[in-house]
């Protein structure tokens, strides 16, 4: 099959997945007219990603993982008989797409709830819009924005798990007991993404490493684009650097970097992005110095709601792997819980204020459940450490659920 036809049978495919989505479940026995209508009418979701744009190898996939569970609870009859309706658009990670994607959301569209998978630059414009139409706004594997971090979050802001502080925090303190079991100190480098939340989030794990008593050496940002990771491999290594940890794309701050390390005949450890793409990448790379902290598992944990997954995945298909789509699914989850304790009808003010208390099980996938309180709109994170374990020739768990808080 020549590249035109793949490109056309995957866009059909992905359109058709968004379009079942957006429809409903099986068939029912019709009432009145007015009662048939009714019943029908969806719980509607904006989800603008990027699709196309440079964050599009991490952040389509959660969108679909996210298609694909609408899929899931639409085939069972719905939410009481109300479908999810996914309206999705591609943000490309342009902040201007995406204050006007918003717009769209709120005024024509009139979702519940909008959720977003793109760089944080496009998250202001989103809240601004959200906050002042009252309609709920859900940060799904990207970093947290501080507008939903404890003790005072906004009210319609919500960021499940994935927080930027909270993650370089768990990589340097995992760091710091791997320095521990040595019985000998090491040097550090730090590495972002330039965007705000990555900066911000690697800035707080090096004041944190250096208060565990951790020499940093470096600090690196890597532009957007037009960066070589030849030439960042070569700086962190002429600072003498044990360790580096990076949080950002997969691209800018993970396993490449490593593999341009590796070229350059550097042997340290690396603890990368808590990012869908690890999981992948890490088992291709197959290094036993290359460690990921995650807030939700793998897709070889067996656990409840990743077999639901792969099953969904075998019923209805996905542009891409269950690995990928595990974020995606976990906000379904999320977002199902959310409706199905609004009822209906359920109006974004009237969600928002379900959302301040919800607390969600995830079946498995998370360490504990996603729970928010109205002075915290994060959740306690927990983080699983994997790596590649040569013996077993497979991804092992290398620290279980390390709590922060």
């Amino acid at each position: 099959m020549n590249s035109g036809k793949i490109f056309a049978w995957a866009l059909a495919f992905v359109l058709a997945g968004l379009l079942a989505a957006c429809g409903g479940g099986e068939s029912r026995p019709a009432g009145t007219p007015q009662e048939a209508a009714a019943r029908d009418e969806p719980y509607k979701v904006g989800y603008m990603a990027d699709v196309t744009g440079p964050g599009a190898n991490t952040w389509a996939p959660t969108l679909e993982g996210f298609r694909l569970y609408a899929q899931h609870v639409n085939a069972r009859g719905g939410i009481n008989g109300h479908p999810i309706q996914v309206v999705a658009t591609d943000n490309r990670s342009d902040a201007s797409l995406a204050a006007a994607q918003a717009k769209r959301f709120i005024e024509s569209d009139r979702v519940h709830i909008i959720l977003q998978s793109s760089a944080s630059v496009t998250q202001q414009p989103v809240i601004e819009q959200a906050q002042a139409a009252g309609v709920p706004f859900v940060i799904v594997e990207v970093g947290c924005t501080p507008p939903a971090f404890p003790p005072n979050p906004q009210r319609t802001v919500f960021c499940p798990l994935l927080a930027p502080q909270y993650d370089n925090e768990a990589f340097v303190r995992f760091i710091k007991a791997q320095a521990d079991k040595l019985g000998r100190p090491v040097r550090v480098v730090g590495v972002a993404y330039d965007v705000p939340s990555s900066r911000s989030g690697v800035d707080y794990g090096v004041r944190r490493a250096q208060e565990l008593g951790l020499e940093v050496v470096d600090q690196i940002v890597v532009p957007v684009r037009d960066y070589d990771l030849n030439a960042i491999a070569n700086r962190i290594i002429s600072k003498g650097a044990d360790w580096v940890f990076g949080w950002g794309t997969w691209e800018h701050t993970g396993g490449p970097l490593l593999e341009a390390l590796r070229r350059q005949g550097w042997q340290g450890g690396f603890v990368a992005p808590p990012l869908s793409i690890a999981e992948s990448e890490m088992t291709r790379i197959k290094d036993d110095k290359l460690f990921t902290g995650r807030h939700v598992v793998m897709s070889g944990d067996d656990v409840p709601a990743m077999r639901e997954l792969k099953d969904a995945y075998q019923q209805f298909g996905a542009a891409f792997p269950p690995d990928r789509l595990i974020w995606g699914w976990v906000a379904g989850m999320m977002v199902t819980a959310a409706f199905e304790r609004c009822g209906w009808p359920c109006s974004p003010q009237q969600l928002t204020e379900v959302m301040q208390t919800l607390s969600v099980d995830t079946k498995g996938m998370t360490g504990g459940p996603i729970a928010f309180a109205p002075n915290d709109h994060v959740g306690q994170p927990l983080y699983r450490f994997y790596v590649w374990d040569r013996a077993q020739n497979r991804l092992t768990v290398a620290q279980d659920w390390l709590p922060l808080r």
